[in-house]
């Protein structure tokens, strides 16, 4: 199959959740099938990366996107009809690109990642050939996951301009998830949230996988009490929930080993979360080229979330790299888990620091939870299995068309 990818951002370096699902579906389908990459990019720093994607793309185009996110742009936006994510996705450049790639060559799929990214498909269906089937990968359900963020928000400015933005995402998201063949959703709770929005929307579940021979390659033995929480720290949900962390069970943890160590690990830490080194407790890293390091590292993996969507990627690493995690049952949303097997669950301060205690403390139950994630990951989420499973919703979407005579 000849594949197109629209993507938000160049998939490489796979250092967050996103990027590590879109590089792994195109390295994983290149062994197969013909790859073409258009891609906005935050600056010209990252074009040192398009050598690496031409490896697994027979192409790689990347656009400058619009200046960085800020607040004067965000209350502009309340003037306009679609939502102030679309608009600053926007480039008039990259739709000029794509128009002209559409006019000269034919894609079996077209391929678009998250939901402010498919107005490039919509706007150019007059030149997508009839028996061009269009995806979406959701990646989450943004109006919900919004939605989540709102209620947490407590600037008065903030909480008013995301009020507006919200009516103008529902909208904008339901219209979208209706007009592609087919939508991509990680979870069952995301596709119970896309029904809900969109009922004529075509969605599938399709979860993301992990690379199992590189995250079994790090054998290391941990640090003594060490605790580790990871990702991108601008991402809302990992802010509130790092927040939530130290401020409600991580004083109850100090209390029974007093010696604890927390590791706050992640590109773009905002200036609170870095001002959290001061407890001689806490080591904040910022960016780390190696993560997988420092989770092998780490005696207990914690994933105290509270706002869900999509799937959990860091559970799935640590999983496949035989580490003990607690979590919020949000936390693991869209997993096949179980609960006192493969990861301890618990929703309530208490009970979550008592976990985690039990578990610093207790290196045969550490093992023993390992053993079992380290199973559930080899078995049921390496990305061989994974992209079979998409190449598979491909030729079913491609054979409807042909069905229905390519309407």
């Amino acid at each position: 199959m000849n594949i197109l990818f629209i993507t938000p951002r160049l998939p490489y370096p796979p250092d967050q959740g996103n990027k590590i699902v879109i590089f792994n579906f195109i390295k994983f389908l290149s062994k197969k099938h013909k790859i073409t990459l258009f891609s906005l990019i935050p600056n010209d720093e990252s074009l040192k990366y398009v050598d690496e994607l031409k490896k697994y793309c027979h192409r790689v185009e990347t656009v400058r996107m619009r200046p960085k996110w800020s607040m004067k742009n965000f209350i502009m936006a309340i003037y306009k009809t679609d939502p102030y994510t679309s608009i600053k996705y926007y480039s008039p450049l990259l739709m000029e690109r794509l128009r002209k790639l559409l006019k000269e060559e034919k894609f079996d799929v077209i391929q678009a990642e998250f939901y402010y990214m498919a107005q490039y498909v919509l706007k150019l269906k007059p030149l997508i050939p009839p028996s061009t089937a269009t995806f979406l990968d959701t990646h989450n359900v943004e109006y919900f996951m919004y939605k989540e963020y709102y209620v947490n928000v407590r600037d008065p400015l903030l909480k008013i301009l995301m009020f507006f933005e919200l009516s103008r995402m529902k909208k904008y998201e339901k219209f979208v998830l209706e007009h592609f063949d087919m939508c991509l959703a990680l979870s069952q709770g995301d596709i119970d949230r896309i029904k809900l929005m969109a009922p004529k929307a075509n969605v599938v579940l399709q979860p993301m996988g992990v690379d199992i021979e590189a995250c079994g390659s790090y054998a290391m033995k941990s640090k003594e009490n060490s605790i580790i929480f990871f990702g991108t720290m601008s991402f809302f949900a990992n802010y509130d929930g790092i927040k939530y962390f130290y401020n409600e069970i991580f004083p109850l943890i100090k209390k029974s080993i007093p010696k604890v160590e927390l590791i706050i690990a992640g590109g773009s830490p905002p200036p609170d979360i870095k001002a959290l080194v001061s407890d001689p407790c806490v080591t904040v890293t910022g960016y780390v080229d190696d993560m997988k390091s420092l989770i092998a590292r780490s005696s207990v993996v914690i994933v105290p979330l509270r706002v869900g969507g999509g799937i959990r990627l860091k559970i799935m690493e640590s999983w496949a790299m035989g580490k003990a995690i607690v979590s919020t049952t949000v936390g693991a949303t869209g997993l096949d888990f179980s609960d006192g097997k493969d990861i301890l669950i618990a929703d309530e301060p208490k009970d979550f620091a008592k976990k985690v205690v039990e578990l610093l403390k207790n290196e045969e139950l550490r093992n023993h939870l390992g053993k079992a994630a380290k199973f559930k990951a080899q078995t049921k989420y390496a990305w061989d299995k994974m992209v079979s499973s998409i190449e598979v919703e491909y030729e079913k979407a491609l054979k409807e068309k042909k069905k229905n005579g390519n309407r």
